[in-house]
């Protein structure tokens, strides 16, 4: 009788101490994902204020398109300047053209507008033509993709990307000055904001 009283109090014992030990295990946890959803915030924020000062950077900066640009695919489109707006899209020398490219995406996403208002523009280097030449003739590609071979658009176009932070997206007004930066395929808060400074 006397073990099974001490063998029930241990168990008893144990059972109060696992409890407790929850307990604490619970607030533990609680106090963990408290710190992480603070510091995602904090992040959050950061992020944004980044963003924020990569687009004030940016706005009314002048992209230099000089004469010298050519015309690599088969599209309608011959002159740049006759557009109100151009949503301009840099690919780097070396970088994966098909990849960035998106074209089916970039249709879609440019049926949006008046097709005499807005004009999709992807500039590249010109060691890129061959590439170019595979991806866009082979899939209808409608609007222009030019390159050049002018170190003064790369200096031009490096130091607004350096600003942006890298972005290699933007929003041109009739005289080239930046009207706002960013992908509008992958945010919907930039494709709306590209969507409202166009059509109004």
């Amino acid at each position: 009788m006397s073990e099974n009283f001490d063998n029930n109090n241990n168990n008893n014992n144990f059972a109060k101490i696992a409890c407790v030990m929850l307990k604490y295990l619970y607030r533990i946890l609680f106090a963990l994902s408290l710190f992480v959803g603070v510091l995602l915030l904090i992040v959050d924020y950061l992020d944004k204020q980044e963003l924020r000062k990569c687009v004030i950077g940016c706005i009314g900066r002048q992209l230099n398109l000089s004469d010298s640009l050519v015309f690599l695919n088969s599209s309608d489109i011959s002159d740049i300047s006759d557009f109100d707006y151009k949503i301009f899209c840099y690919i780097p020398p070396g970088e994966c053209l098909g990849c960035k490219l998106n074209m089916t995406k970039w249709n879609d996403f440019m049926n949006e507008f008046p097709v005499n208002n807005v004009t999709l523009v992807f500039l590249t280097h010109l060691e890129n033509k061959n590439e170019v030449n595979r991806y866009a003739n082979l899939l209808c590609f409608r609007y222009p993709i030019i390159a050049y071979n002018d170190n003064k658009i790369y200096d031009n176009i490096t130091s607004i990307m350096k600003i942006a932070n890298g972005i290699n997206v933007f929003l041109l007004n009739k005289n080239n000055l930046v009207e706002s930066i960013g992908n509008p395929l992958y945010n919907k808060k930039i494709k709306d904001l590209y969507i409202d400074i166009i059509k109004n």
